[in-house]
């Protein structure tokens, strides 16, 4: 399966590893994709990097969510799956929308997207390597399809 994670910090590659272990085909969705010639997997433009993906993962920030995925265009997602794994944090860790949701507002301005909603709740070490647990366990899922 073809999977676009958008991001490339700490979280986007412990997912990257689970992923390409198991043998995923995985890239990488940057800002400034010549810049991150270190990672394990190559790095396109975001808007490149979702071009015929399975999965889009969305591991950017909470806060840049949103103007990350208007800048893709929402006519490049449409039809995708595209798994939200961030939080809508500000740097500080307080909300930014409260009494409200991400996943709510990723599928509001991308209508024709599957948004799906897991693995925010939990490490990310734990998604990319459950395993490491000592009993199985259950990871959250919340969306529409």
């Amino acid at each position: 399966m073809r999977i676009a994670i958008l991001g490339t910090g700490r979280v986007a590659q412990t997912l990257a590893a689970g992923l390409l272990r198991a043998g995923h085909d995985v890239v990488f969705g940057s800002r400034d994709p010549e810049s991150r010639t270190e990672l394990p997997a190559p790095v396109l433009a975001s808007a490149d990097a979702v071009v015929g993906a399975d999965v889009v993962l969305n591991a950017v920030p909470g806060v840049d969510t949103i103007p990350l995925l208007a800048s893709i265009g929402p006519d490049n997602l449409d039809g995708a799956v595209l798994w939200d794994i961030a939080n809508a944090t500000n740097p500080d860790f307080s909300l930014a929308i409260p009494d409200d949701s991400l996943g709510r507002r990723i599928q509001e301005a991308l209508p024709g997207a599957k948004v799906v909603k897991a693995g925010n709740n939990v490490a990310a070490v734990v998604v990319a390597e459950p395993s490491t647990l000592p009993a199985p366990t259950t990871l959250f899922l919340s969306g529409d399809d």
